[in-house]
């Protein structure tokens, strides 16, 4: 029965070590991004066929000369593109995104205000909108000194499976330029499988809190009868140990006893 037990936890274990690695997300950084290219693909779990799609209209591409090292969201290069457009930029989940979506993000702004963002808004394979968020760009200080750009993170948590994604930046530079860095989610395909020494692991503790937990249970078991006394052929046995009992009968009673239920009775 023990080993029953053992082998069905082993299997749920197993059949959940998949999911939770498919719930594990990925961060793309761009770093092989081609510049002039007006698409890029993520594979995450590499089997060659992307699993996240950024596009544009600009015939002009992307560019990958980045906003300069004094940044705090964005590194070099990322993706670079225009914010002319509306929108700016696409992303394709083609297995869906769950969860939560977070990226870095700047624009050629060195003068902050409200006309200084990020926008982003993600839909269902239905066109219906799961969610949106918009964030302002600053300066951060970066000793010893502040940001080149303005910048910011954005994040946005939703409900449902998102099929796809819409960029609007807006900056105050009438030549118009974003910069995207780290773009971080669950992208619905195993980007982060566990090592298998790493299940191993993990088996064997769930195997070590098992037998542990049996190793309690058979002393809780003992105690419990060490601690309520039991009689077998004649003898007690309490706290370990046994002692012998006398039986008691009628034999054992005194005589004097016996004859005075007797003279009772005849009454």
């Amino acid at each position: 029965m023990k080993h029953t037990k053992m082998a069905g936890l082993c299997a749920r274990v197993a059949l959940l070590m998949p999911l939770a690695a498919c719930l594990q997300g990925a961060t793309v950084t761009f770093g092989n991004l081609v510049a002039g290219a007006t698409s890029y693909g993520f594979d995450g779990d590499g089997d060659t066929i992307a699993d996240v799609v950024f596009s544009t209209t600009d015939p002009l591409g992307f560019n990958t000369s980045g906003p300069g090292p004094f940044q705090l969201y964005v590194y070099q290069a990322g993706l670079e593109g225009t914010s002319l457009l509306n929108p700016d930029l696409r992303v394709d989940f083609l297995h869906g995104a769950t969860g939560s979506i977070q990226f870095g993000f700047a624009v050629n702004s060195q003068a902050p205000g409200a006309n200084v963002f990020a926008g982003f808004q993600l839909f269902d394979a239905g066109n219906n909108l799961l969610g949106s968020a918009t964030v302002l760009g600053a300066r951060f200080p970066i000793p010893p000194i502040q940001s080149t750009f303005a910048e910011g993170q954005l994040s946005l948590m939703f409900s449902g499976r998102a099929a796809y994604g819409l960029f609007n930046f807006s900056s105050s530079s009438p030549t118009g330029r974003f910069f995207l860095d780290n773009f971080t989610g669950t992208f619905g395909s195993t980007e982060s499988v566990p090592e298998p020494a790493s299940g191993g692991l993990l088996l064997g503790g769930l195997a070590a809190l098992y037998w542990g937990g049996q190793r309690r249970a058979n002393r809780r078991r003992a105690a419990a009868v060490r601690c309520h006394p039991s009689t077998t052929n004649g003898t007690i046995t309490m706290a370990g140990r046994i002692f012998p009992v006398r039986a008691t009968s009628t034999k054992d009673t005194p005589k004097s006893n016996v004859a005075g239920r007797r003279r009772i009775g005849r009454l």
